[in-house]
């Protein structure tokens, strides 16, 4: 179209492309005309770059999750979810952190989500916990998303009565 620019066309985007809704490349085919109405055609592929433009999401923010005192360290409490939109590599690749540096030594989070516990928890010392929570994925720059869960802890019979 343009005869000035040494017959090199300009493909010009009318919005910007989105990985997550437009999917990794665009294919069209390019159909070029002479003033002699010769034609020639190629197939154009543009490839899409996944940028990191999502956040991770928490799916089970503000979970309970509960525990009897006295279970053993290193046992299963729950499980925490987050999602990031970002489809492909360390854009959605997600790990967590405790935020409460008290609670880093009682509790573990893994970067499956799975929590489990340092310590056997004692009811009669404390029996519930608010736990803040990071999730950030491993994108240049990172994204991050702060959440919080619960943990009850459930009482056992573990103490014989008393007179006073």
């Amino acid at each position: 179209d343009d005869t000035t620019n040494n017959n090199f066309p300009q493909l010009i985007v009318k919005k910007a492309f989105d990985y997550e809704l437009d999917g990794n490349q665009f294919e069209f085919y390019l159909q070029a005309y002479d003033r002699e109405n010769l034609t020639d055609s190629a197939l154009i592929t543009i490839k899409i770059e996944d940028l990191n433009d999502n956040a991770p999401v928490f799916i089970n923010d503000n979970a309970t999750f509960t525990i009897r005192e006295n279970t053993p360290a290193n046992s299963f409490i729950g499980q925490i979810i987050a999602l990031d939109k970002d489809s492909s590599g360390s854009n959605s690749d997600i790990s967590f952190r405790i935020l409460n540096e008290h609670l880093r030594n009682l509790f573990k989070i893994y970067k499956t989500g799975v929590v489990s516990n340092w310590i056997e928890f004692d009811r009669e010392v404390q029996s519930y916990y608010t736990i803040r929570l990071e999730a950030y994925d491993s994108g240049r720059p990172s994204m991050s998303t702060l959440g919080t869960f619960y943990v009850r802890i459930e009482d056992e019979n573990d103490n014989a009565p008393y007179f006073y």
